[in-house]
């Protein structure tokens, strides 16, 4: 969640923080929101997704996500289709 949250945030560095925005309800302290450090778990995901080119995200999201898009987003299984 924090890391999507930073995310969300890099449109607004600079400009202070925005009067509307997609974290709006979601944190309450945002000194300790920007200072917070991420822990090795988290960035060894967001290296891999960056990698590979597919989403972060837990299995709802990513389901929500594929069928707002029209796209599989989830891979399927490896081997030969059949």
């Amino acid at each position: 969640m924090l890391s999507l949250a930073k995310a969300c945030l890099r449109d607004h560095v600079g400009r202070g923080v925005p009067r509307q925005s997609c974290l709006a309800g979601d944190v309450n302290d945002w000194r300790r929101f920007l200072t917070t450090q991420e822990d090795d778990a988290t960035l060894d995901a967001i290296r891999l997704h960056g990698r590979t080119g597919r989403p972060l995200g837990d299995i709802r999201f990513l389901r929500r996500l594929q069928r707002r898009l029209g796209r599989r987003l989830i891979p399927g299984h490896p081997g030969t289709a059949t």
